[in-house]
């Protein structure tokens, strides 16, 4: 499975598949911080939620993500020229100490919520200053069930993605404090092409041989999103789940 959770292998579905944030996320965040407090944006992937930052009135805000090929794709969307990108790990950034208000984290701080990228978060951040997390959780089964369907159906067997909002124990650990945690209704909408799309951004599909790709996408992703679509469109309900944490010292 040396491929799963290569999302360069299939950024530019990335792109297509993948849909913003609700706006009150937003509206959320702006509550906490200012327009002109500097946001670090770690796992960026493709700048979804980087762009929306900046569209929502934030002036400073920089990406970070360790994919090269994810990284071309946000610098190819020239809606806000003023984000800067950068390639690397979260567990060593380019940064100066202190130089960020906030961290934010979309769909993302999962993949390294270990002690050692936390620590360098706390390097970076500014006194008092905030990790925000958020994640997509579905409130019907979207993705996830595409997944355990291509497990019955073909005996692939993919690697668990650790729950994103077990950090509480690990930042409070590192001297963070839990401020809130709050939930926001989201519903992302498709056509069945752009379904397709989102089930190749996934991390589990480019673990899925590349010779029988074609053939899962006919045989098991196509007819299980078939049946989900209503007037030629296909919704998927989610809560958009978001933690705030402050730094300590």
């Amino acid at each position: 499975m040396s491929n799963f959770a290569n999302f360069g292998k299939q950024s530019s579905y990335y792109s297509k598949g993948r849909r913003e944030y609700p706006d009150t996320v937003f509206l959320y965040l702006k509550t906490i911080l200012q327009d002109k407090d500097p946001i670090l944006d770690i796992g960026c992937g493709t700048g979804i939620s980087t762009r929306q930052l900046a569209r929502h009135g934030f002036e400073d805000v920089q990406g970070i993500d360790k994919d090269p090929k994810m990284l071309e794709e946000a610098q190819e969307n020239h809606e806000f020229k003023h984000i800067l990108y950068f390639q690397a790990q979260a567990s060593k950034m380019p940064f100066r100490v202190g130089q960020f208000k906030s961290i934010t984290c979309f769909s993302s701080f999962h993949w390294f919520s270990d002690s050692l990228s936390i620590n360098e978060m706390k390097r970076v951040l500014k006194k008092a200053g905030y990790i925000f997390i958020v994640q997509k959780q579905d409130r019907v089964p979207f993705g996830g069930y595409i997944k355990d369907l291509i497990t019955e159906k073909t005996g692939l067997t993919f690697p668990e993605v650790p729950p994103p909002l077990d950090a509480k124990p690990i930042l409070e650990k590192l001297s963070f404090e839990i401020i809130a945690t709050k939930t926001f209704p989201g519903e992302d909408i498709y056509t069945l092409p752009d379904a397709v799309d989102y089930m190749r951004s996934t991390s589990f599909f480019p673990a899925i041989p590349e010779k029988d790709q074609q053939s899962v996408i006919d045989k098991i992703i196509k007819p299980a999103l078939e049946e989900k679509m209503k007037w030629e469109r296909i919704a998927r309900e989610y809560d958009a789940i978001t933690l705030v944490a402050r730094k300590k010292n």
